[in-house]
């Protein structure tokens, strides 16, 4: 799980400079403070959406599911992902606006962001749920230990790429003051 957590802060170093120049510190700031509960709602979706799946089958052993039964099953479950990351991504949105002087286009791209994470987040915990349904309880703890780690650094990536995206295709404003948030990022991360 360390190893894995590495990757998540490498992406975010290394990520840093690029992401300052297009969001500017304080959207960059406010991005970094909302990373944690993000990870930790994904988390939890990713964890129950596996749960339960895992419980389905173990119930409903896969031999007795037909292919069309778990196909709808995948799909309930990915329909819970996103219902839970479109109303967590409002509450985010909500924090977004509130810290950021009301910028609507930061919190939508947040949005975006959390809801895009929660749906990969639910869709890892499922998908691993199918695979993994074989193993015994020990070795499932071991496979959600490892899922865990995993889903942290598709989430993160998931966040920051489409923040990202959304910056460098919906705000027009960026580049008027792309020179001086470059030279104040620069000053500050030492670049």
């Amino acid at each position: 799980t360390v190893a894995v957590e590495l990757i998540v802060v490498w992406i975010l170093t290394s990520w840093s400079s690029s992401l300052c120049t297009t969001l500017g510190l304080r959207r960059l700031f406010t991005l970094m403070i909302l990373l944690p509960l993000q990870l930790a709602q994904t988390s939890s979706v990713g964890l129950q959406q596996m749960h339960a799946t895992d419980s389905q089958l173990r119930r409903a052993p896969g031999s007795l599911m037909s292919y069309e039964d778990k196909q709808e099953w995948a799909r309930q479950k990915l329909i819970d992902a996103c219902r839970t990351g479109a109303a967590v991504s409002i509450l985010l949105a909500a924090i977004v606006l509130s810290m950021s002087d009301f910028d609507v286009l930061f919190a939508l791209s947040v949005a975006t962001g959390g809801v895009l994470s929660t749906v990969a987040s639910g869709f890892v915990g499922v998908v691993v749920a199918f695979h993994l349904t074989k193993l015994d309880d020990n070795d499932m703890e071991i496979a959600r230990a490892g899922m865990m780690a995993v889903h942290n650094v598709v989430c993160v990536a998931v966040m920051i790429l489409s923040v990202i995206v959304f910056f460098n295709v919906f705000d027009d404003a960026q580049d008027l003051g792309a020179a001086s948030m470059e030279i104040e990022c620069q000053n500050l991360l030492g670049n």
